[in-house]
């Protein structure tokens, strides 16, 4: 993946002579502070972005490197067909290097500030499932396994892996709430438990009425405080929580087949599940706009660092808001049709 911009090096200026810091002196400097703040899944998100910009500027003087070189390199990175996000992602990290080059060395400028993201990027649109799929889904909710872990995806607000990181001791029947404070990410197979994705997330969901008889089966189980509800006495496995989520799956037929990984001179074909968790959390989000639920509120519940998030992303409309929007009108009309001939009457 790095060699993909190897091609794009004759267009940067040759180094200068100068005593001033190359781009990996400063990069590298930063790294080693940077790398120690940040959670683990910024972690995994910016090292490769930390890898491609050391690969294509590295030898380069800091200084020299002009906007042009960076939107030349980030238009690159969309013909390669890299998502917005990683995209994103790339120039996040060039402006949190360049502002350091100009905090600690006394750079004049931050060249990556004065670039904007390349448009049309790819992006990828999670919606909610289908009316027919969440009918599908609702009959699979049960007290263990994978049907308690679609019970939290359907009544919390909870992330996949902030739904995999609660033990025992984070529910609290008789106030009837869920505390989330941690998270589980992967690294290859190995879970980690980690801090949540941001100081937001840290909050309370309550029990809902659906839900808590599901709960309660799930405690009159034998376990301990620190137990992990999805898991046991440690977290679960990525290998083990993906078979899971496809056994839950395939038998309301939300499986697809899809071409794996190279076996035997062939391509292994694998499950591929055509609902993902997320998708179940902007259903949850959506059912506390449908409920009138106050925008602050959902924001809260659902741990949101910014408000624009709760508003723009997940209050996805559907056809029976459409529906809805047109028995309104007609109400409307019909009404204010009744009204005007009323005052004709006089």
């Amino acid at each position: 993946m790095l060699n993909k911009f190897a091609d794009y090096r004759p267009k940067l200026r040759n180094p200068g002579r100068r005593a001033e810091p190359t781009f990996q002196q400063v990069a590298d400097r930063w790294w080693e502070k940077k790398s120690r703040e940040l959670a683990f899944g910024s972690l995994k998100s910016y090292t490769p972005c930390m890898a491609r910009a050391v690969d294509l500027f590295g030898p380069y003087k800091a200084r020299e490197i002009s906007a042009g070189d960076i939107a030349g390199f980030l238009n690159d990175m969309k013909d390669a067909d890299f998502s917005a996000k990683v995209i994103a992602n790339q120039h996040c990290v060039l402006n949190m290097i360049f502002d350091y080059y100009c905090e600690e060395y006394g750079g004049a400028v931050n060249a990556s500030r004065m670039v904007r993201n390349p448009q049309r990027g790819r992006k990828t649109r999670r919606s909610r499932p289908t009316v027919y799929q969440r009918s599908l889904l609702d009959g699979q909710v049960s007290a263990s396994g994978g049907g308690l872990f679609l019970g939290f995806l359907m009544y919390t607000s909870a992330r996949k892996g902030e739904i995999l990181a609660l033990q025992y001791q984070d529910i609290d029947l008789e106030r009837r709430t869920i505390s989330i404070s941690k998270s589980i990410t992967y690294m290859g197979n190995a879970p980690i438990v980690t801090k949540t994705k941001t100081e937001n997330s840290v909050r309370e969901n309550p029990i809902l009425e659906p839900f808590l008889p599901v709960l309660e089966q799930a405690f009159s189980r034998q376990h301990k405080k620190t137990d992990y509800l999805i898991g046991g006495p440690e977290p679960i496995t990525s290998s083990r929580f993906n078979k899971m989520w496809l056994d839950l799956l395939e038998p309301i037929g939300l499986t697809g087949i899809t071409d794996g990984a190279a076996w035997k001179g062939g391509r292994k074909k694998q499950r591929k599940a055509l609902v993902t968790p997320h998708q179940l959390r902007h259903e949850y989000a959506y059912s506390l706009y449908k409920a009138g639920v106050p925008e602050l509120l959902a924001k809260t519940l659902m741990g949101h660092s910014d408000i624009r998030t709760t508003h723009n992303i997940y209050t996805e409309l559907g056809q029976q808001d459409i529906t809805d929007s047109a028995r309104l009108l007609n109400a409307y009309y019909e009404a204010r049709d009744v009204s005007e001939e009323s005052r004709d009457d006089y």
